[in-house]
């Protein structure tokens, strides 16, 4: 396949994002609705094999029959008579949870739960509707961004699923579909009566340590140590992951099904309990900045998807409320220090003539007056100011003994002339520093 590539008569082929075990997965465009779409694409060499071309179509029908906001659409299914087959699904903006780990920031216990509570939420409808997922992993849990800048938490590839009373894909000449590390215990044994819902749990558990820990906690170099891993490999606890969540997570991590969370819905109830937060709340921590728009989509990382946005956490109005009154505070100590300092009596000097004092300006200054000296002016040593500025920005200045001057607003005055002495030399201007109007938002979690 290319791109220029038209398929259906209607969906041209723009450029591919990925690629799995079942073909690849394209941009397109409907031109007859002027729409952008993603395009699982089989091609003819693959839909000539019995099995793809049958779990190709099971993944269509189930895609078709799951209707939940973390899982995704499936439009249609198109076949080309060369044999192409064509999985019609709507295009996401964002980037995988596997692209995330890849990050240098790392995952808090927040963050973590709020993706894996939309996953389980998702993996829940799909247990009702008697599917299970069977490969619950990094690179098939996508974070979608939506025009507003809400993350949604997506699950994808339902290629391997079991259900919808279609013949069971476990193997495929003997080999067991899956990905090792993930499955769980009973998936591995092959044992398909035992099979259900909560070993999609076990996956989602192993996601979970990964995303705190940074590691799985089945990792090895060859897949067959990963398998015996999971089987064999009691997990330990990480300083990273909170006490009571690990409570949850070590439970998910169970070898025995009968030991694990009853459903994925009591599962994420009670990850969400472990730190205190609903699922409201949750999805709170799951705003970013909005995708680019579609005339910018070539944008991309390296791995095919969109530039990745960070997820940020919003700052609290408490938090605004304690920035404002630092500020205010910060400001009013500075202005009372200056007064006492203005109202303060000059010291005494040997002659009547009269001693320029502070000058105002639009930072407040504050003047160092000599000590008696035997001449008959006083010259003052040293005097702080500062030019206006040109904004409304609440400024500070420090006097020549370092002490700090109040905000003020108004033009400079003229610097008082006695009779018969030379004028004073210019001094120079004060540093200043702007004053900050409140707190950054904390970039991350």
């Amino acid at each position: 396949m290319r791109a220029g590539d038209r398929i259906a008569n209607k969906y041209v082929l723009v450029r591919p994002i990925g690629k799995g075990g079942m073909g690849a997965v394209w941009i397109a465009r409907n031109e007859l609705v002027d729409a952008s779409v993603a395009l699982k694409v089989l091609g003819p060499d693959r839909s000539e094999a019995a099995d793809d071309a049958k779990r190709f179509r099971h993944e269509a029908r189930l895609g078709s029959k799951l209707r939940h906001r973390s899982i995704t659409r499936v439009f249609d299914l198109v076949e080309e008579p060369d044999g192409t087959l064509a999985l019609v699904m709507e295009l996401l903006r964002g980037k995988t949870l596997e692209a995330r780990l890849r990050e240098p920031r790392p995952v808090s216990p927040e963050e973590a739960v709020a993706i894996a509570v939309p996953i389980l939420s998702a993996l829940d409808h799909a247990h009702e509707q008697g599917v299970l997922h069977r490969d619950v992993k990094p690179a098939n849990i996508y974070l979608s961004v939506e025009p507003d800048g809400q993350m949604v938490p997506k699950l994808l590839d339902f290629g391997i699923a079991k259900g919808g009373g279609k013949p069971d894909f476990s193997t495929v000449d003997g080999k067991v579909l899956g990905t090792p590390g993930y499955m769980s215990p009973e998936h591995i044994r092959a044992r398909a009566g035992e099979i259900d819902g909560r070993s999609d749990l076990f996956s989602m558990g192993v996601v979970l340590y990964e995303m705190m820990a940074g590691a799985s906690p089945f990792d090895a170099p060859a897949p067959s140590a990963r398998l015996a891993a999971v089987l064999e490999t009691d997990v330990d606890a990480d300083p990273r992951i909170p006490p009571k969540l690990w409570i949850e997570v070590q439970r998910a991590l169970s070898k025995r099904p009968s030991e694990r969370h009853p459903s994925a819905r009591a599962m994420g109830n009670a990850l969400a309990l472990a730190i205190g937060q609903d699922e409201a709340s949750l999805a709170k921590l799951l705003r970013t900045a909005p995708p680019p728009n579609e005339a910018r989509f070539d944008n991309r990382t390296g791995d095919g998807v969109e530039a990745p946005v960070a997820p940020t956490v919003q700052p609290s109005r408490s938090g605004r409320w304690i920035g404002a009154a630092l500020l205010v505070a910060t400001i009013v100590a500075a202005a009372l220090v200056t007064r006492a300092r203005v109202a303060a009596p000059t010291a005494a000097t040997a002659t009547p003539t009269a001693t320029p004092t502070a000058t105002a300006t639009a930072t407040a200054t504050a003047t160092a007056t000599p000590t008696a000296p035997a001449t008959p002016t006083a010259t003052p040593t040293a005097t702080a100011t500062a030019m206006p500025t040109a904004t409304a920005t609440a400024t500070t200045s420090t006097t020549a003994s370092g002490a700090p001057a109040a905000a003020s607003s108004g033009l400079a005055a003229k610097r008082p002339q006695v009779p018969g002495t030379p004028p004073p030399p210019e001094p120079a201007p004060a540093p200043s520093a702007t004053t900050p109007q409140g707190f950054a938002p904390n970039p991350g979690f």
